[in-house]
């Protein structure tokens, strides 16, 4: 499944309404094809400026890895890896992307979510996940 505009549109949509109304700050998110290539940007009005980039990785790093940036973070610390030892200068090991897995089990591409604590991205970044499958 590819991820179309109106995918991208219903997904921001959602999230940032998700966002506004569960009282935690404001957000940046980026949503990522299955390449891991930027289709959507959103920055919510007084997010930080460090969040742009990092929302940007964290949804590159889990459309590459097929898992979630909290995952990816497991297993470097698990396998005693870095970010370094897989050759791509892009990834980052800060909780706060998932994948979005269409209802026949494809990845269309990921979402990442920074601007709050990492444990929030990455639960804001799993319900979005979530709400996509419902799609």
């Amino acid at each position: 499944m590819l991820l179309t505009h109106l995918d991208c549109l219903n997904l921001a949509h959602w999230l940032h309404n998700t966002a506004s109304e569960d009282g935690l700050g404001p957000i940046c998110f980026a949503i990522v094809d299955a390449q891991g290539e930027l289709l959507w940007f959103e920055r919510m009005d007084r997010a930080p400026n460090r969040a742009v980039n990092i929302a940007i990785a964290k949804a590159y790093t889990a459309v590459r890895m097929n898992d979630s940036t909290m995952a990816f973070k497991q297993r470097l610390e698990d396998e005693n890896l870095s970010c370094s030892d897989f050759m791509d200068q892009c990834f980052t090991a800060l909780p706060g992307g998932s994948p979005l897995i269409s209802s026949n089990g494809s990845i269309a591409g990921a979402i990442g979510i920074s601007g709050r604590h990492t444990d929030s991205d990455q639960q804001l970044a799993d319900a979005t996940a979530a709400y996509f499958y419902t799609l």
